[in-house]
């Protein structure tokens, strides 16, 4: 089997100008997540609202239990038809189909990344323990600003490791874009391969354009650890 190489060099460029809309979706999936995941992990570790616990649970046993794709089929195709019938209950003048695909994109990685975030972020309370949140309490801190001051910084960086590993999971779980007709970089190389049948060499390419991001993002976050550590040491 010979590699057409000539493919490979004009289809890593067309990859790489994909990349900036697989971190567009990655980012704003993450912007999306990540305060609701602290907060569904938050009440989930408290002794109070057994029914909203118990909700949440079945929320994210519901997201881990079924594939991404089939996520992404169901969401997409009945949340059209959803806005649609609310739109025009509402009266509004607004054409639900006129919406870019980008969005959808983003709602649905969003709702699965917030049950999984929320699992990362549960963990990350149970390694503080709750002692610290009383101490926060009893030196007269409200609950808000415990948390926020006190127990999100602990609880996120114990689980940095396991939250880098989320977020490369995330950004390779864009590649499944699309099957809802978003061009990023496996859409814009699919399509390229598709016209010559250089399928072996188009997938090369993604996985390599993946691998480079993902290594970017893993070096990112043993910077963010060092500097977490240090912080530490010298506290």
């Amino acid at each position: 089997m010979s590699l057409d190489f000539a493919f490979m060099k004009s289809s890593f460029f067309l990859a790489a100008g994909a990349v900036p809309l697989t971190l567009f979706i990655t980012a704003m999936t993450l912007l999306a997540s990540l305060p609701l995941a602290f907060i569904i992990a938050v009440a989930r570790s408290g002794q109070k609202g057994k029914v909203l616990n118990l909700i949440f649970s079945l929320y994210v046993s519901a997201v881990r239990g079924t594939p991404i794709i089939v996520q992404i089929l169901i969401i997409y195709t009945m949340l059209p038809d959803l806005l649609k019938f609310l739109i025009e209950k509402l009266g509004l003048p607004f054409d639900v189909y006129a919406i870019n695909n980008v969005f959808y994109a983003i709602l649905i990685f969003s709702f699965s990344s917030i049950a999984f975030l929320s699992e990362v972020f549960r963990a990350g309370l149970r390694a503080v323990g709750r002692s610290q949140y009383e101490a926060a309490l009893a030196a007269g801190l409200s609950g808000f600003r415990a948390y926020t001051r006190i127990i999100a910084p602990q609880a996120v960086s114990a689980v940095l490791p396991v939250l880098c590993t989320s977020v490369n999971n995330l950004i390779k779980m864009t590649s499944l874009c699309f099957a809802i007709a978003v061009n990023e970089i496996t859409g814009v190389v699919r399509v390229a391969a598709s016209r010559n049948l250089h399928f072996v060499e188009g997938f090369l390419i993604i996985a390599a354009i993946y691998v480079l991001i993902c290594l970017t993002v893993e070096w990112g976050f043993k910077i963010l650890e060092n500097k977490v550590r240090a912080h530490k040491v010298s506290a």
